[in-house]
């Protein structure tokens, strides 16, 4: 078969069986189940491969127009920020009345020399722009540290973030009383509400960012991350400033207002904790029936959030699948609730997958990937897979993120709502936590 002999990308985990699935189509005798398996991942990756070769048919500018909920063209509000000698700046004397480049970076080891070559070109290349440097989640004498040793390689003014480094519990969080767990998670949204970049824009952006303001202070736009378009974008975002650039410099790509969407991301929203009653929300299967959470209780319900776009959630699923078939004798439920993508999207996978996972309750969200889907407005989560282990009255025990090969923390969160989970599982997961630094 062609899928057997596809080509082999990345690593399926600890369990990779593609090789000899490979082998065995050339005629090698291999062991059926493992052939079966070999199978899964090779479709596995045409899937994967199918959502990124329809990601990149998409253009996508270089820079992104309006900062959280600060528009283009808006002026950032003011916010205290330090120096490395510890004296206090205020983020609106920090430009000068010049164009200015404001990079963004966690921890006190800088944004990189990649980053860091572009940024001296650029500040060659147009001397009349000021370059600023902000290192968040980093103690200010390790920043400065830092400004001392790389000052040739940094020759820009230096601030960082008065919130200071992220707060760590004082042991594994599986080992914390449940008031230690709270007042950790209390400490820990107080300190990225107190963030210099939540303060100004309700968000707290990928990191490294790099935020252009025009001569004026307002705002331009930005770049997420670091990666080969982000010399282009540097580019586009200093000439919608006004900057005016030698030919050379002048991207290949130039992109017009046309032909960019404000593209406004969403604010930080705090996670649903754990003791926590679940909300209500509806979803609808493939069939277009109604899934309310509501309905469920009673059940013990791992809610399952994932996108078909998601390589970790595709993962994640066997493992789901075999959960959800062990223990529905206990009146266990996984529903899988697709959010942030397509209804066409989430038919044509259901139609394409929904057979190699007969235990799992499908659905999709209508809200799509506007911000009021169930996932973002009532639960806070910021990543998936995220699963939600709800107990039979509709409390959250228990909060799973991502998955990785041969993990148990789903099985024996299932204890935590009275499940019967036998104890070397639990061990395990218990191990595999503290692993994860949980």
């Amino acid at each position: 078969m062609q899928q057997d002999r596809g080509e082999i990308l990345g690593n399926a985990g600890e369990k990779d069986a593609r090789t000899e699935t490979a082998l065995a189509a050339a005629g090698v005798e291999v062991d059926e189940a493992i052939v079966a398996e070999g199978r899964r991942q090779f479709a596995q990756n045409a899937e994967e491969e199918k959502v990124r070769a329809e990601a990149a048919q998409i253009p996508r500018a270089p820079f992104i127009e309006g900062f959280g909920g600060i528009k283009t063209g808006g002026v950032l509000p003011d916010v205290e920020l330090l120096k490395t000698d510890g004296s206090k700046a205020l983020l609106s004397t920090v430009s000068g009345g010049r164009v200015t480049v404001l990079g963004i970076w966690s921890g006190p080891h800088g944004p990189g020399d990649d980053l860091l070559s572009i940024w001296r070109d650029w500040s060659k290349k147009c001397p009349e722009v000021t370059f600023v440097g902000v290192g968040s989640f980093a103690p200010l004498a390790d920043t400065a540290a830092w400004e001392t040793a790389n000052a040739e390689k940094f020759p820009f003014p230096l601030f960082v973030d008065p919130a200071g480094p992220q707060p760590r519990p004082a042991r594994p969080l599986d080992e914390a009383s449940d008031e230690e767990k709270d007042a950790f998670r209390k400490a820990t949204s107080e300190h990225y509400r107190s963030l210099a970049t939540v303060k100004i824009a309700g968000i707290l952006p990928p990191l490294p960012s790099t935020i252009v303001l025009d001569a004026a202070g307002k705002l331009v736009g930005w770049c997420d991350g670091f990666g080969p378009a982000y010399s282009d974008g540097i580019a586009n975002l200093l000439l919608r400033a006004g900057v005016k650039l030698a030919a050379a410099d002048v991207p290949a790509k130039v992109w017009t207002a046309a032909e960019t969407t404000p593209e406004v991301p969403e604010p930080v929203g705090a996670q649903l904790k754990i003791g926590a009653m679940v909300p209500d929300f509806t979803s609808q299967t493939l069939e277009g029936k109604d899934v309310k959470l509501s309905d469920l209780i009673g059940k013990v319900v791992i809610l399952d959030f994932w996108a078909r776009w998601c390589g970790p959630c595709l993962v994640a699923m066997p493992h789901t699948q075999k959960v959800a078939a062990r223990y529905k004798e206990q009146g266990v439920i996984v529903l899988g609730s697709c959010t942030n993508d397509m209804r066409a999207k989430f038919e044509d996978w259901m139609k394409a997958n929904a057979s190699k996972y007969p235990d799992i309750v499908w659905a999709h969200d209508k809200a799509e990937r506007t911000p009021e889907r169930a996932s973002n407005k009532l639960f806070g989560v910021t990543g998936i897979p995220t699963q939600f282990i709800i107990d039979r009255t509709g409390k959250v025990v228990d909060i799973v993120v991502s998955y990785k090969e041969g993990e148990v923390i789903l099985d024996a969160a299932l204890a935590k709502a009275g499940v019967n989970v036998d104890a070397e599982t639990v061990a395990k997961a218990k191990q595999q936590r503290a692993l994860r630094g949980e």
